[in-house]
């Protein structure tokens, strides 16, 4: 199954993760597997303390923005069908299209130019001291594909995440392809009931089924 290195802007963040501005100044913020989202420039821009990471972070802005093309055109051909189930977002799938050029290319500039907000890193394995942030989001990534990534690759994920970030918000919970939530995610659960967590319904729909925001906050 592809991944595709494409990114949401921060108005798709805030509404993902359910993000209160107010509550988040001050906080060390962590966008893990950010891929080509602008959410990292566009609150450095506003003054947040935000850092990305992923996998693919080690290459040059060209190469990057070479993989961002070709990633929107498969997109265009292997979902076009449904591109535009982003309830309430887009008006259409022109217009998500236009936002994902968009939201790269923002992405691109600031990489080329802010190169130390963007570090090479790949799950389960974060190269970040315990506690090092107060909140981490991890969006489209776990669960979504839960054909790729086995149960051993989201458990020790999710505690790689906890173990750098004080509080993680993870979304969908959703296999979007089987219409329903992950296999994993009752299993997965059982291992972190000392911790806070909780599933929330966001305003953010990925095409008809996907809207539940997982959250886990340490207690101490």
């Amino acid at each position: 199954m592809q991944v595709w290195f494409l990114g949401r802007n921060l108005n798709e963040y805030i509404k993902m993760f359910k993000l209160d501005m107010g509550e988040l100044e001050g906080k060390r913020i962590l966008d893990c597997n950010a891929g080509a989202s602008s959410f990292t420039a566009q609150m450095r821009e506003r003054g947040f303390d935000v850092k990305a990471a992923d996998k693919l972070y080690n290459k040059s802005p060209r190469e990057l923005e070479n993989i961002a093309e070709e990633s929107i055109k498969g997109l265009i051909r292997s979902h076009g069908e449904f591109m535009d189930k982003l309830k309430g977002l887009f008006k259409d799938k022109n217009g998500l299209i236009e936002n994902r050029i968009k939201t790269y290319k923002i992405f691109i500039k600031d990489y080329e130019e802010n190169p130390d907000h963007y570090i090479p890193a790949e799950l389960p394995k974060l190269p970040f001291k315990d506690n090092e942030f107060h909140l981490l989001l991890s969006g489209n990534l776990l669960f979504l594909y839960e054909e790729t990534f086995n149960y051993k690759f989201h458990l020790k994920s999710i505690q790689e995440m906890l173990r750098v970030a004080q509080e993680i918000r993870v979304y969908p919970i959703q296999n979007i392809h089987k219409k329903r939530r992950s296999i994993y995610l009752t299993r997965l659960l059982k291992n972190f009931t000392s911790l806070e967590i909780s599933i929330e319904e966001t305003p953010y729909i990925l095409r008809d089924q996907a809207r539940e925001m997982l959250k886990i906050k340490k207690t101490t």
